[in-house]
């Protein structure tokens, strides 16, 4: 404890001691009322964070896909690798067009993932490089995405 703090200890403990010889009952240290509200207030907040939690993780796992997934350099492979049909999808995660692709499409592309009727090899492309500013969005986005 340092010399700082030892005083103001030492100061706190006379003041005690003065108002108790004038028969006057000293403040017991320990959390004031506002510092127990806090406290309940945190603890709450991290009881609903808890729940939220739960519920986020638990929805995730009912969703896994029903195919397999493998990421070699930068290709995802989606779908079982005897499928008779194989997608190569090449897509730049800020592209308008490629959007459109994954709105119209998607979800005939899982449901035929989920049927082992295709397999699709997702190449992140980084073609709109130079038109963010500053300069390299797309390629980070690609980055985020694996």
């Amino acid at each position: 404890m340092g010399g700082a703090s030892r005083s103001e200890k030492s100061r706190k403990q006379a003041a005690n001691q003065r108002l108790a010889a004038a028969g006057i009952t000293p403040k017991q240290s320990g959390p004031s009322g506002g510092t127990r509200i806090a406290l309940i207030v945190v603890a709450a907040v991290v009881v609903v964070a808890g729940v939220i939690g739960y519920f986020v993780i638990h929805n995730r796992q009912s969703t896994t896909p029903d195919y397999a997934v493998a990421a070699s350099g930068t290709v995802v492979t989606a779908g079982k690798s005897d499928a008779p049909v194989t997608v190569d999808v090449y897509e730049d995660y800020l592209c308008p067009v490629c959007e459109r692709f994954e709105s119209r499409y998607a979800d005939d592309v899982t449901a035929a993932l989920n049927d082992g009727k295709i397999k699709v090899n997702y190449h992140s492309t980084a073609i709109l490089d130079s038109l963010t500013t500053p300069p390299g969005y797309s390629t980070l986005a690609a980055n985020a995405a694996l």
